[in-house]
């Protein structure tokens, strides 16, 4: 990712799509009109394919533009036929259901969840580590807040539940690290869409936190140029890729690790709302996600002889960044407020 950077940050447009993508996402989310959501997402996908594209080594990267365009453009002509329909919608009729499903559809279909996920996974192999980064994290961001607005709670509840079972399985048995990230930010997704249905605070802790365990683990895939799970086993001697790994456990919500925190507090605040059944579900598949990420990091350690932590280098921003996903007793106060 810092090589990501360095390539990215010298060119003389990266700055002008970069913060068009972020105050974008801003604008859209503060705003109270509907057609200038719509504008804003525009300019956020704009922005975003010109950041893709921007002085990337990949030859290829040109495909997964387009998937991304073109995905993102049809969910935008259903989001738009969705919002000129608003204005009329009547109470208690069949067209409000088909509308407002038409709504949440466009919505899922930008987040990447099942079953519209195939798109981002034609995508995902040939894009850099940042790029993945910003589209499975950042560029969530605004569709979530929208779809917060009106929720179509059947279909979302059968979108949470295919996205926590199949995001397992088809993890199951992948080596490639990028489609590992993908499945997983599916299945987190899941988790942060229940959370807006019940509480918004809760949603924003999730999300915050998400966001500083993805941008550890993506940093250490770059920095050691990772694409499989194997390259992580070869490199059986280097003491700062054992701590880096460990940010799978915090991923998988194992305590006392810092994303098991927004995970605690999305089952309380389901429990709390009768949501018994779905709190079941959602622990079960927190369990096999977990099995799953120590499968990937367990060889590694028990492989490693003696780990020199004398050797470590305290002062690198890596130590800090990865630090923050241990420091989970700062934490408690959050648990005791909630």
């Amino acid at each position: 990712m810092i090589n990501y950077l360095f390539i990215k940050i010298n060119t003389s447009n990266f700055w002008l799509f970069f913060n068009l993508l972020i105050f974008s996402t801003l604008l859209c989310i503060s705003s109270n009109s509907w057609f200038y959501m719509w504008m804003m997402l525009e300019m956020n996908l704009i922005s975003f394919i010109a950041l893709m594209n921007n002085k990337s080594p990949n030859i290829y990267l040109s495909e997964s533009m387009i998937i991304y365009f073109l995905n993102q453009v049809l969910a935008s002509i259903i989001l738009l036929f969705s919002l000129i329909s608003f204005n009329f919608l009547y109470e208690s009729s069949l067209f409000n259901f088909l509308i407002m499903s038409l709504f949440n559809i466009s919505m899922l279909m930008k987040m990447g969840s099942i079953p519209f996920h195939f798109w981002i996974l034609n995508m995902i192999n040939k894009m850099m580590w940042m790029d993945i980064f910003l589209i499975l994290s950042w560029q969530k961001l605004a569709p979530m807040i929208m779809l917060s607005y009106y929720m179509m709670y059947p279909l979302l509840e059968i979108s949470i539940l295919l996205s926590l079972i199949f995001s397992i399985l088809f993890m199951i048995n992948i080596q490639c690290l990028k489609k590992i990230m993908t499945f997983s930010s599916i299945n987190n997704l899941s988790w942060m869409m229940m959370c807006l249905k019940m509480e918004n605070m809760i949603w924003t802790i999730y999300f915050m936190i998400y966001m500083i365990i993805l941008f550890n683990l993506t940093m250490m895939f770059n920095i050691y140029n990772f694409n499989s799970i194997n390259q992580i086993f070869n490199n059986i001697y280097d003491t700062n890729l054992n701590f880096y790994s460990v940010n799978f456990l915090s991923l998988g919500g194992f305590p006392p690790f810092l994303g098991f925190l927004p995970k605690w507090l999305t089952i309380k605040m389901m429990i709390l709302n009768k949501f018994i059944l779905f709190s079941i579900i959602m622990m079960i598949s927190s369990l096999f996600m977990l099995k799953i990420y120590i499968q990937m990091i367990l060889p590694k350690i028990i492989m490693s002889k003696k780990i020199k932590w004398m050797k470590f280098n305290y002062y690198s921003s890596t130590f800090m960044l990865n630090l923050m996903t241990f420091m989970s007793i700062f934490s408690l106060p959050i648990f005791l407020f909630f």
